[in-house]
């Protein structure tokens, strides 16, 4: 119903929009409206996950004005408005382009998505189709940028942006011995206020900006009834743990003012300086309440006990800074040097209060004992440092060959003070950390006729990996080749390899990927594409299992392969485009995804039009067969151009 009613308003406006542009009789207006119908055999859960094209009445696209003056308007002489996708599209978007010369000119975009994951996660203990912790989530998106006197010495500039998300889910805890499934629901309002002015005088141009961000979220969590028996089916120390009830709530708010600079300037006319700088100042607060009861097991103060009450209230703050400076010269025609300092800095401190009352508490043996109240205090900090150099020749004086070199070195510091409540493993946690990684990148293009070649390559070398994740050697290389001849024949293929290592601990990573496509245009009328693309990916890094603190690797392989087909027919009322895909993975989580469709146009006149499409999606899951399925949509459409 909601997202009917959109799109009716849409279509409404745009029908208003109309009669006022046939009146002013300047700017361009069409619009492509209908209705689109659906049919899902197999899992819906894994269709909405993935795809989330629903049945519902639908603006395809919406377009009114042109790029350029538009006359007929007394307070505007720019007018566009863009639209798709609204209603029943899981991303629907409108953006607006107006302004009237030397005055003022306005941008803003709506953008709506639906979200929806049903999926199963790493973690699926019970190893069912659909996961335990789920969403279907409801997110708009509005962005508005005014400029006033635009051109002149001094522009004013003035912005507001607003996220809201909301919407039911479902999300698990860990408590009292088992893991338990239980209902979410998730608010989320963030928005931006933005003040400031651009300047330019002569050489010099610049942006000053002002904003204020605040952001607010609300989750509630609630006992889900026949949930009470958790994941772990098995007794602890032969008593049946069960949940009986369970509530919570928590409050995150934080605000984050931030200060932002850009100069631009020419020193001549071929040396262009240019400096930037930013700084967010960050502060949020987070309080959380939580009440179960059951028949529950904890083995840190060795009970059992029957119910909890625990109160959290945490708080963060967090600066972050970034400056820098670069350098543009033409030393000679065709050839061009750049090179720059960034620094990056963030500090990040947090506390957080944790007050846990356990209620009905017995020993393991069975007998009674008072309840037992717990109280955690800790304080933990983080400071980094980061340094960025680098400097780049670019050489476009060599006939059809283009070449590029440059160097990099990217120094980080990381500074953890951890709280010594927190520390498991003394040692572990803290302390200071010094990375410096060095980068040799170039590239190669060669252009000439119809044949164009691009290569490129970039080298990090890493004197020390500070976290797990980190790589002290990576490469990355990449081709692509073009060739357009006898007037009909487009070919392309890329080339893609990346490879990283972690020796220190045994992390290697590997990607590889090939693609070729070719598109066919024998006649006016026809037109054939067709695509293939071959991807590998593997990785491994040791891990330890949390059961028994033994290590062994985690290994994840993925080897996808791609076919692509397409086929374009146009007779002038008659247009007609058909394709065809299938993507089968053979890794570590073998599946096999076809997607076909056509879409057929027909003009009745300049102005009036129909469209219809067809399109099928067939998605097989070899782990879990139930998460397969076949969806099929039909849709009807009515063009039109006033």
């Amino acid at each position: 119903m909601r997202t009917f009613r959109s799109a009716f308003l849409v279509a409404a406006l745009a029908t208003i929009c109309s009669a006022g542009v046939a009146r002013a009789q300047a700017i361009p207006f069409d619009i492509e409206v209908g209705y689109r119908f659906l049919t899902i055999t197999g899992s819906e859960e894994s269709y909405r996950s993935q795809v989330n094209e629903r049945e519902g009445f639908l603006v395809r696209s919406l377009h009114v004005g042109q790029d350029g003056k538009s006359e007929g308007f007394p307070i505007l002489d720019r007018l566009r408005i863009d639209g798709a996708d609204l209603g029943a599209g899981p991303a629907g978007s409108l953006m607006l382009d107006a302004g009237l010369s030397g005055a003022y000119r306005l941008r803003a975009s709506y953008r709506h998505y639906d979200v929806y994951s049903a999926l199963t996660g790493f973690a699926n203990p019970l190893g069912a189709s659909v996961g335990q912790q789920t969403w279907d989530r409801t997110r708009n998106n509005i962005d508005v940028n005014l400029e006033l006197l635009p051109g002149a010495v001094v522009t004013p500039l003035f912005g507001y942006t607003s996220n809201d998300m909301q919407g039911p889910g479902y999300s698990t805890t860990s408590l009292g011995g088992d893991e338990f499934q239980l209902a979410q629901d998730l608010r989320v309002h963030d928005q931006e206020i933005r003040v400031g002015a651009g300047f330019r005088a002569g050489p010099v141009s610049g942006e000053f900006l002002q904003g204020w961000r605040i952001f607010h979220e609300t989750e509630s969590l609630s006992f889900i009834g026949g949930k009470g028996d958790g994941n772990n089916p098995g007794p602890v120390l032969d008593k049946k743990l069960n949940l009986s009830s369970f509530t919570s709530s928590s409050v995150t708010d934080i605000n984050a003012p931030t200060t932002s600079v850009f100069v631009r300037g020419f020193a001549t006319d071929f040396v262009q300086l240019t400096g930037f700088y930013v700084k967010t100042i960050s502060t949020g607060d987070d309080t959380a309440s939580e009440s179960s009861t059951g028949s529950l097991a904890s083995f840190p103060i060795a009970r059992f006990f029957t119910g909890l009450t625990e109160t959290t209230s945490s708080r963060i703050d967090s600066t972050l800074w970034r400056a820098g400076a670069r350098l543009e010269a033409r030393l000679f025609e065709g050839v061009n040097v750049t090179g720059g300092f960034v620094r990056r800095h963030g500090t990040l401190a947090g506390q957080d209060l944790v007050t846990s009352l356990f209620t009905g508490t017995t020993t393991f043996t069975g007998f009674s004992l008072a309840d037992i109240q717990t109280l955690l205090s800790a304080n933990t900090s983080i400071e980094r440092t980061e340094d960025v150099y680098d400097v780049q020749v670019a050489a476009k004086a060599f006939g059809p060959f283009g070449i590029r070199a440059g160097y990099s070195q990217i120094q980080q510091n990381v500074t953890v003070t951890p709280d010594p409540s927190e520390i498991v493993v003394p040692g572990g946690q803290g302390g200071n950390f010094d990375r410096k990684i060095n980068r040799y990148e170039g590239a190669l293009t060669f252009a000439q006729g119809g044949f164009f070649l691009a290569a490129e390559a970039a080298w990090d070398d890493a004197n020390v990996a500070v976290l797990r994740t980190d790589y002290l050697t990576r490469k990355r290389e990449r081709v692509r080749a073009t060739w357009k001849g006898f007037g009909f024949v487009t070919l392309g293929a890329t080339g893609l390899w990346i490879d990283q290592k972690n020796d220190t601990i045994g992390f290697t990573g590997s990607v590889t990927q090939y693609t070729g496509d070719v598109t066919i245009t024998p006649v006016k009328m026809l037109r054939l594409h067709g695509a293939y693309g071959r991807m590998k990916a593997d990785s491994t890094i040791p891990v330890r299992a949390p059961q028994d603190f033994t290590t062994f690797s985690s290994l994840n392989t993925e080897d996808g392969e791609l076919l692509e087909a397409g086929l374009g027919l146009n007779f002038g009322k008659l247009a007609i485009d058909g394709f065809w895909t299938r993507f089968e993975n053979v890794g570590t989580y073998a599946y096999r995804l076809y997607r076909g469709g056509a879409r057929a146009g027909f003009d009745f006149s300049p102005r009036i039009g129909v469209i219809g499409e067809w399109a099928v999606d067939r998605y097989l899951d070899y782990q879990i067969s139930s998460s397969s399925y076949r969806a099929e949509r039909i849709g009807a459409y009515l063009k039109w151009r006033p």
